[in-house]
């Protein structure tokens, strides 16, 4: 049911800028049957190691909701976030 010929880059970013270059992400908006569904990818570019990456990702959604709130207040419904988390392994 997702519109994947109206997906769209939603600007901006929700990782830690305390974090340094260890993570970046994206996210893209689509309609969703009536509504519409956030896509987050989160890439984790030193993924070895860590554990706390969907205590993190938790955080980004978090950041995710509040920007959807402050654009649109409560008129709309909250769209669903599907995230997705994407190890960037380097050789």
């Amino acid at each position: 049911m997702i519109r994947w010929d109206k997906l769209r880059l939603v600007p901006g970013t929700f990782t830690d800028e305390s974090k340094g270059h260890q993570e970046t992400d994206l996210l893209f908006a689509a309609p969703f049957a009536e509504n519409e569904v956030l896509i987050y990818l989160y890439f984790d570019l030193d993924p070895e190691g860590r554990d706390d990456v969907v205590e993190r990702v938790r955080s980004c959604m978090d950041g995710v909701a509040a920007m959807w709130v402050r654009m649109h207040g409560s008129s709309r419904p909250q769209p669903v976030i599907m995230p997705a988390i994407v190890p960037v392994f380097r050789e």
